[in-house]
């Protein structure tokens, strides 16, 4: 079933068949919006061995290290050059080290971006984690791999040089649009059959076919006449933890729930997405619709208002200045003869 109100864009690039220099290639990241906001942290401890007790949030084993680690990591960033802006960390889950007998941990940590702020993304956040875990390896009494270190399926693209040639070519982008109202969800579920690559081109890879996959569940669910459709916009290790947004028309059918049971009659023998993918913790959340004004927009505001309220003092002084100022050019006396103004005064004569 073909996803709906789609924008398609054609785009034809003429050009001849040439060798170019080597190119070197980067990725940046995009400026945060203003306010609270979640970043995930992960990170493979060596010197805990996971055990099916680091499942149960229930149980002692787990307590204990979350409790630690919890404490451990408030430590590193409220002591970093982020501590002003830092809110807290928490871990939410231990997972199993794909091949390998340790510990994976999955921690949110909040930082408050303002207008003042320095840009914080993932990568500074990273940045910040190594430098106060001497180097990325100790974490208090635990060892960490430093290469596991993952923040929000942060994946830097190395710079690659390569001689490229160009023919013509014709590229056709279908970009789906969303309407104001439409509906969003958060769709969570864990890939436990896999894990997240590290290659660039693999991740991207692995994206796409998570992407492809959700869009054809929904697109053959009980909600396909109102599904649009579904973005991954990351993966976070654990084993896979995808970031996930899916979009449907507005209806009274389409609820958390609805969606929720959709995606669970989907997967075949309520465990496969697609014929790959073993997926498990479903979770569904609509994506909440809020009208606040950025940081920006109320400091402007305040600013405003208090220039008003300056102009407006200013213009009741200059008035009350030039009432007083009118007042005494013209001295006006009470005589046997009447009212009269100065300049006219005939007491002088007599």
């Amino acid at each position: 079933m073909p996803m709906k109100t789609p924008i398609t864009t054609k785009i034809t690039t003429l050009t001849t068949t040439t060798t170019t220099k080597p190119t070197t290639t980067t990725t940046t990241a995009l400026l945060p919006i203003f306010g609270p906001k979640q970043f995930f942290l992960n990170f493979t401890i060596t010197n805990l061995n996971h055990s099916i007790s680091l499942d149960n949030k229930d149980s002692t084993s787990y307590t204990i290290n979350k409790y630690n680690i919890d404490k451990l990591l408030n430590l590193v960033f409220s002591n970093s050059n982020l501590k002003d802006n830092f809110m807290n960390c928490t871990v939410t889950a231990f997972r199993p080290t794909p091949d390998l007998p340790f510990t994976t941990t999955e921690a949110m940590c909040i930082f408050n971006v303002d207008l003042l702020a320095k840009v914080i993304d993932n990568q500074y956040i990273k940045d910040v984690f190594i430098n106060g875990t001497s180097d990325g390896v100790i974490l208090g009494n635990y060892t960490l791999d430093k290469t596991s270190i993952n923040v929000a399926g942060y994946n830097p693209l190395l710079p690659t040089t390569q001689a490229t040639t160009t023919t013509m070519t014709t590229t056709t982008t279908t970009v789906p649009s969303i309407s104001p109202g439409d509906k969003g969800y958060d769709v969570g579920f864990t890939i436990y059959n896999d894990f997240v690559p590290s290659d660039p081109a693999m991740y991207q890879q692995k994206i796409k076919s998570i992407q492809e996959e959700l869009n054809k569940l929904y697109q053959n669910s009980a909600l396909g006449k109102k599904f649009k459709f579904c973005i991954v916009t990351g993966l976070r290790n654990g084993s896979i933890i995808p970031s996930c947004g899916c979009y449907f028309e507005d209806d009274p059918a389409v609820t958390a729930n609805s969606v929720e049971k959709a995606f669970l009659d989907g997967i075949a023998n309520g465990t496969y997405l697609g014929p790959n993918f073993m997926v498990k913790d479903i979770s569904v959340q609509e994506i909440s619709k809020t009208n606040e004004l950025p940081f920006w927009a109320i400091i402007l505001i305040c600013l405003a208002v208090l220039l008003s309220l300056i102009l407006f003092f200013l213009c009741i002084c200059l008035l009350v200045f030039c009432r007083r100022r009118r007042k005494g050019s013209f001295d006006l006396t009470d005589s046997i003869y009447g009212t009269y103004f100065p300049h006219l005064d005939m007491r002088t004569l007599y």
